[in-house]
């Protein structure tokens, strides 16, 4: 008799997690069906605001200098990835504060992932890690030993590069 009063409670909890299971599927078939565009506001929604700002600035600054120094109007996204890793190699090289400074290594990272996200989100044919790209990703690393290399507290030369 007690196995059957337990199969009784059993059977009675199935079905009451049945029944839940299709109140929760048919409250779902009610839900209106997420597009590919909701998704993507939805992502975007989740951005943080000031990375979206930073982004922009940058990409914007780099979109300039592109115009200024190397006549080169189209959109980074639409370049060659042999061209645009000589492009930001040279950038790279070049790039001073406004007051003629150095950047920090640090900004110059946060002006790189700035770039990897514009590219990525205008779906770029590779990644900026790419081997494509060894350039532009060797130059920001030798300009950071030179940086270490110049510093005041270094007694090295600069002949590590």
């Amino acid at each position: 008799m007690a196995d059957d009063t337990q199969r009784d409670r059993g059977a009675e909890a199935s079905a009451k997690t049945s029944s839940l299971m299709k109140k929760q599927l048919i409250m779902n078939d009610r839900d209106k069906p997420v597009s590919l565009s909701d998704v993507q506001v939805f992502i975007d929604q989740q951005k943080k605001a000031n990375t979206k700002r930073a982004t922009n600035r940058d990409v914007k600054n780099i979109q300039h200098w592109l115009e200024v120094t190397k006549f080169e109007l189209r959109p980074m996204f639409l370049a060659e990835p042999e061209l645009l890793d000589e492009y930001l190699s040279q950038l790279y090289i070049s790039i001073r504060k406004a007051d003629g400074g150095e950047y920090e290594p640090g900004s110059l990272d946060q002006l790189r992932a700035s770039l990897e996200r514009h590219l990525l989100d205008n779906k770029y044919q590779t990644s900026l890690r790419d081997r494509i790209f060894h350039n532009s990703n060797e130059a920001p690393k030798r300009r950071r030993i030179l940086a270490i290399d110049s510093s005041p507290s270094s007694g090295e030369s600069q002949e590590r590069l």
